[in-house]
């Protein structure tokens, strides 16, 4: 009998820790059973200025740049820089965005030709972000290359430009 008892004991024991242990794991899951979006959220400041739209090989890239806000006075540092550049890729057909690949940057100046060094961008919330470390936009061709998630070389030209 006594047996029997512990062996009932330890079945109620192991239902009740194994239902709590269900419903601690499914309520850290994302609702997306019930059909509800995880919704993403946008990055892009509302005052960034668009740089335009290219297409290379089904692939569109769009290209934004935002001016930082001035520092207050003695808070600038020496990595403050004036712009950061976000740009987004999409395929033409689907309409999905892409956000795996190598995407970088090269600033080139319209009068001599002369290509800055390229710059890595990072990816942040479906965009590809990086600083821009431009003195002053006039006369500069932002040149974008990348190898995406299908390893097809892309390279996309924008004139920069403020509003």
């Amino acid at each position: 009998m006594r047996t029997l008892f512990m062996l009932f004991f330890f079945a109620v024991l192991s239902v009740v820790f194994h239902d709590n242990a269900f419903a601690q794991t499914d309520a850290m899951l994302p609702n997306e059973a019930e059909g509800e979006a995880v919704v993403e959220q946008d990055i892009l400041p509302a005052d960034a200025v668009f740089l335009g739209e290219g297409e290379d090989n089904g692939v569109r890239a769009l290209a934004y740049l935002y001016k930082a806000p001035a520092a207050p006075t003695g808070a600038a540092t020496e990595k403050t820089l004036p712009y950061l550049l976000f740009v987004r890729f999409i395929h033409s057909e689907s309409n999905v965005k892409v956000e795996k690949g190598l995407v970088a940057y090269k600033v080139e100046d319209q009068d001599d030709g002369y290509r800055r060094a390229a710059t890595k961008m990072e990816l942040k919330n479906g965009y590809f972000v990086a600083s821009l470390n431009v003195e002053r936009l006039r006369g500069k061709n932002l040149l974008i290359g990348s190898k995406l998630e299908d390893d097809k070389k892309r390279q996309y030209s924008y004139v920069l430009r403020t509003r």
